[in-house]
């Protein structure tokens, strides 16, 4: 159905003062707060992957046209959103894309999320690498009742390949990621350059330490587990975790404030994590040959070059893992 059509079965909020008025409404009932005015930015209201699929549902509820939750960075403006849906223009990108830098002729860098499976995090790279180069998050689906679950790091890797093919059909591909999303961006890069496509470099922004604890199938299983392995737990322990760490990361960063404030948010980025927490449990890396820059903490960097000769780290770790160039670089 096309938005003229459904602005017509909803005279009422068929002009755009109207429908304006009505996504201002809908957007401080997703982000909670008293009062969101036309030109008032999504981001800066505190706005996240949460409220902005609240957001699209409720679009799509009223006016029966779907659209991605990527279309909000293109319009953050209620005044711009609703003035490209009464437009009736297509969804410009794929739902798993949020686009940060559209712009610029460098190579594009397609940073896949963290363990939460958001990625608007990544909008803090813009004003540190320059408008030059595209730059686009990957962002995992929201995990609802009606949705397919998370299966597999393999089918994650199949889903951001075909978003990042609807932006650039073919390489090169810079690909990076954010902790444990390291394992999505592995098999991407895998797939790639297995297919002849040329992916530069592997970009891993604080990336696990204890590879063999954090990836099930790896090393043995014991009780005495070590680094980020201890902080996975058992099931109970890593959802209490889960929550602690989004409700701590989110007071640090505006663009996820909300999550904090509204349980129901909190814990949909929970179940989003457990999914992947199970994916990454039951995914078994292989050796990757092409160029990979860790970027890491001053700890995790000790850590890593501290055990690059230690006999299980040569049989199961990154020194196992990177077979191509490699570099560490402390944040």
């Amino acid at each position: 159905t096309d938005v003229a059509t459904s602005s017509e079965r909803t005279g009422e909020i068929a002009e755009p003062e109207k429908l304006c008025a009505w996504l201002c409404e809908r957007l401080a009932a997703a982000i909670g707060c008293d009062i969101v005015r036309p030109d008032d930015d999504f981001f800066e209201l505190g706005g996240d992957s949460v409220s902005a699929v609240a957001l699209t549902t409720a679009i799509a509820e009223r006016l029966g046209v779907d659209h991605p939750i990527s279309t909000i960075a293109h319009y953050p403006t209620m005044a711009q959103l609703a003035a490209h849906l009464l437009a009736g223009a297509p969804a410009r990108l794929h739902p798993l894309l949020l686009p940060v830098e559209a712009e610029g002729d460098a190579t594009p860098l397609f940073m896949v999320h963290g363990l939460t499976g958001q990625a608007f995090a990544t909008r803090y790279l813009k004003d540190r690498l320059g408008a030059r180069r595209p730059i686009y998050g990957l962002q995992a689906a929201p995990q609802r009742p009606a949705e397919a679950p998370i299966r597999s790091v393999e089918q994650l890797a199949t889903d951001y390949i075909g978003a990042i093919r609807s932006v650039r059909p073919h390489g090169p591909y810079l690909l990076g990621s954010t902790c444990a999303g390291v394992f999505i961006a592995w098999e991407m890069a895998q797939r790639l350059t297995a297919e002849g496509e040329s992916v530069p470099a592997l970009l891993a922004v604080d990336p696990p330490s204890h590879v063999g604890d954090f990836i099930g199938g790896i090393v043995e299983r014991s009780d005495d587990r070590s680094g980020d392995g201890r902080l996975l737990g058992d099931d109970a322990a890593f959802r209490q975790r889960a929550r602690d760490t989004i409700a701590l990361n989110t007071a640090d960063h505006d663009a996820y404030a909300w999550i904090r404030r509204n349980p129901s948010a909190l814990d949909g980025a929970v179940e989003t994590a457990i999914a992947l927490r199970t994916a990454l449990l039951e995914y078994r890396p292989k050796p990757y040959d092409g160029a990979v820059v860790m970027i890491c903490s001053q700890q995790s960097l000790e850590y890593l070059r501290g055990g690059w000769n230690n006999p299980a780290q040569q049989r199961t770790g990154w020194r196992h893992l990177l077979r191509g160039p490699s570099q560490l670089v402390r944040l």
